[in-house]
């Protein structure tokens, strides 16, 4: 299959033209660019390498009727003049794959990362406005689903979930988990090696689990407390930070804020740290999801702890490449700790299998499911 063939259109409501956030529709966008002609569809900070870009600058509910009702006259004429053979939409883009469908023939690709429902409806607040939003949501991907051609989602319990609200099979849904590029994350050598590094890569909120790390860490002695340094990387929700400090108050451990760096000084710098923690909690929306740090962490050759939930299982394993710990179990918690700062040997065997794991799982095998998928069986290879 010649790249002059063919043109793909990728939409979305969300700015996926930088790696966080988005990370498998911009490499998708990225690997698409170097082999189509590819026209990504969206709110966007910067142009993809390889692909044409086509940019508003609305997002939220504003930005999700641009895209559908608003510009949607501009993708049909857009679409007049270059024909596109494939559509690939992600969540909340519904009329603009249907028209394209209908008028040109074009090949739709679904792609959702989450349940374009049940996520907002489970971590948003329950107000008129989303309660309406939602509703019109779901009606749009029943819809969107009936005229998709091929329905991919990353994880087995989000296939179901997805199957099970829209009423189609689950054998029509095509599974592609999360990946990393470990030819960019590479393990490091440790600078400090005094100290031990407790590293969280992720959004600073009530929901992510972090004062569960925190309550563990205020169990260990004080002489263990003060040879750890914990690294917290991503965005920061104030009144949480705060409590965050406040349980950090009680320790004799350091903390350092970074806040939301670079994607690109997240390898150098979060693979400078000794173990990585993910402690997300057994919410619904999380057990469907297929989490990208996890990948990265591994790639990294990190060892990590990880609570016991359904996303850390599917993708870790209990003394392998990680230790589990129950959701809100401080003292499991706080024992994990102890081991990795004590056992040298453990620490060295965790993050070699890491590694090798993270290499397995890496963005080119990912991409290369999705060719094959999307070119109808055709095998693409994509250029090392």
């Amino acid at each position: 299959m010649e790249a002059d063939q063919h043109t793909v259109f990728i939409f979305s409501t969300h700015d996926i033209s930088t790696v966080q956030g988005t990370t498998e529709a911009y490499y998708v966008s990225r690997s698409f660019g170097e082999l189509f002609d590819t026209h990504v569809i969206g709110p966007s900070s910067t142009r993809i390498v390889g692909t044409t870009s086509h940019s508003y600058s609305a997002s939220g509910i504003l930005g999700v009727l641009w895209m559908n009702i608003i510009l949607l006259p501009r993708w049909v004429w857009l679409a007049c003049r270059t024909r596109p053979d494939i559509v690939y939409a992600y969540r909340n883009v519904i009329l603009p794959p249907i028209f394209l469908k209908i008028l040109f023939g074009s090949r739709v690709v679904c792609d959702l990362q989450v349940h374009p429902v049940e996520q907002p409806k489970e971590f948003n607040k329950n107000t008129i406005t989303n309660k309406i939003f939602l509703t019109s949501s779901w009606l749009g991907h029943k819809l969107l689903l009936g005229f998709s051609d091929i329905t991919i989602t990353l994880s087995e319990p989000l296939c179901q979930s997805i199957a099970e609200s829209f009423g189609i099979s689950e054998d029509e849904i095509y599974i592609v988990p999360l990946g990393v590029d470990p030819d960019v994350f590479v393990p490091q050598t440790k600078e400090n090696k005094d100290n031990f590094t407790i590293v969280y890569v992720g959004s600073i909120k009530a929901h992510r689990g972090i004062e569960f790390v925190f309550k563990g860490l205020n169990q260990l002695s004080k002489q263990t407390q003060e040879r750890i340094n914990v690294e917290l990387f991503g965005p920061v929700v104030e009144d949480y930070a705060a409590e965050i400090e406040e349980l950090a108050n009680v320790g004799a451990y350091s903390v350092t804020w970074h806040g939301l760096i670079p994607h690109e000084d997240v390898p150098y710098k979060v693979g400078n740290c000794d173990c990585a923690v993910s402690p997300l909690p057994p919410h619904e929306g999380f057990n469907v999801s297929s989490p990208a740090k996890i990948y990265e962490y591994l790639a990294l050759g990190l060892p990590i702890i990880a609570t016991r939930i359904t996303p850390h299982q599917r993708i870790l394993e209990h003394e392998h490449d990680a230790l589990f710990v129950e959701p809100d179990d401080t003292q499991e918690m706080s024992e994990a700790i102890e081991r990795l700062i004590s056992n040298e040997r453990l620490r060295s065997e965790l993050g070699m299998n890491a590694r090798e794991k993270g290499i397995e799982n890496s963005w080119e095998r990912r991409i290369q499911s999705i060719l094959e998928v999307v070119s109808d069986g055709t095998k693409v290879d994509i250029p090392n």
